[in-house]
C-alpha cells in the first residue's frame, strides 16, 4: 500500500531523539524496552497470540512504523494491520540456574536485535515454559511506540482479552483492562515514566485508571 493512503503524523520531539539514536547507534539496544511477566498458570499459546493480535489491531500506536527516507521530515505511519509472530520455547527440562542464564541471554539477544523501525509492529513477544503451569513472557518493544506509563495498560488489556477468549467470548475492541499481568518486572536500565509525555498512548488511555503491575 502506498504511504500516501495511510495515516501519517509528525514525530514528537522525544521520538525525533529516539530516531536519531536508532540511526546513529544501530545494534546498541538503546531505547529498547523489555517487560518480563512471570505466570503461575497454564497458557494457551493460540489464544494468547490472538489476544495480542486483537490489542495491536485496536490501537494505532502498536501498528506504527517510521519513515525518514525520501521525505522532507520524518513521519510516523500507522499501518491498517500488523502481524505479531509469537516466539515460544519449552525450558522445563533445564535446571533453574540454566533457565536464568538462558533468560538473561534471550533478553540480551532481543535487545541487541532491536527493530527495523521502517516495519510494524515494533514489538516482539516470547513465551517461555518453565513448568507445567509456569511461564515467563518477555515483551520487547521500542520506546518510540509505548511509554513507561502505558505498558501496564497494554498488558492489562492483553490479559483481559486472553481471559475472555479462554471463556469463549469475543472481547470488545480496546476493552478496559480488568486484569493486571502478575509479577511484572522491567529489564530496562531505568523507568522512563515521564520522558515521553507526548507519545500516542498518553491520549489513547487518558480516560482509563492508572494500574500498577
Amino acid at each position: 500500500m502506498n504511504d500516501t493512503t495511510l495515516s501519517q503524523y509528525p514525530l514528537t520531539p522525544t521520538q525525533q531523539g529516539m530516531l536519531f539514536h536508532h540511526l546513529s547507534h544501530p545494534g546498541s539496544g538503546v531505547d529498547i524496552e523489555q517487560i518480563v511477566c512471570s505466570l503461575e498458570e497454564g497458557l494457551d499459546l493460540e489464544r494468547f497470540q490472538q489476544a495480542w493480535s486483537a490489542v495491536i489491531a485496536g490501537h494505532p500506536a502498536l501498528r506504527t512504523r517510521f519513515r525518514w527516507e525520501d521525505v522532507e521530515e520524518p513521519v510516523q505511519v500507522v499501518e491498517p494491520e500488523a502481524y505479531l509472530s509469537l516466539r515460544s520455547e519449552d525450558w522445563r527440562q533445564r535446571p533453574e540456574e540454566a533457565r536464568q542464564r538462558a533468560l538473561e541471554g534471550l533478553l540480551e539477544e532481543e535487545r541487541r536485535r532491536g527493530f527495523d523501525l521502517r516495519e510494524a509492529p515494533c514489538l516482539r513477544v516470547a513465551a517461555l515454559r518453565t513448568g507445567d503451569a509456569r511461564w515467563e513472557v518477555v515483551w520487547t518493544f521500542h520506546h518510540a511506540i509505548c511509554d513507561g506509563r502505558s505498558f501496564p495498560l497494554v498488558l492489562g488489556e492483553v490479559f483481559t482479552t486472553y481471559d475472555a477468549l479462554c471463556r469463549g467470548e469475543s472481547p470488545a475492541p480496546s476493552a478496559r483492562p480488568a486484569r493486571v499481568a502478575p509479577n511484572t518486572t522491567s529489564s530496562s536500565p531505568a523507568q522512563r515514566a515521564s520522558s515521553a509525555a507526548q507519545a500516542p498512548w498518553t491520549t489513547v488511555f487518558s480516560e482509563q485508571p492508572r494500574r500498577s503491575p
